[in-house]
């Protein structure tokens, strides 16, 4: 089993959606993709910048390791 990947500003973007499988897989996807195709919807992590950048009120993010460990929002 691998570390997972920092997720660079997606870990406290408010866009930022955690996806998990039911095979144990976690992906995390863009939701300014869903309206802007500029927008990757499942961006290579970590990412380093970003116009659609913003931030998070959700504090349940591990800024340490640049994971998001929130469930998705509905």
């Amino acid at each position: 089993m691998t570390a997972p990947t920092p997720a660079g500003l997606c870990a406290n973007c408010h866009w930022a959606r955690l996806v998990r499988t039911t095979r144990g897989s976690s992906f995390l996807r863009c939701g300014r993709s869903d309206e802007d195709s500029r927008y990757p919807k499942y961006p290579p992590l970590p990412v380093q910048s970003c116009s659609g950048f913003a931030p998070s009120d959700d504090q349940s993010t591990d800024t340490a390791s640049g994971r998001a460990d929130r469930p998705p929002a509905l």
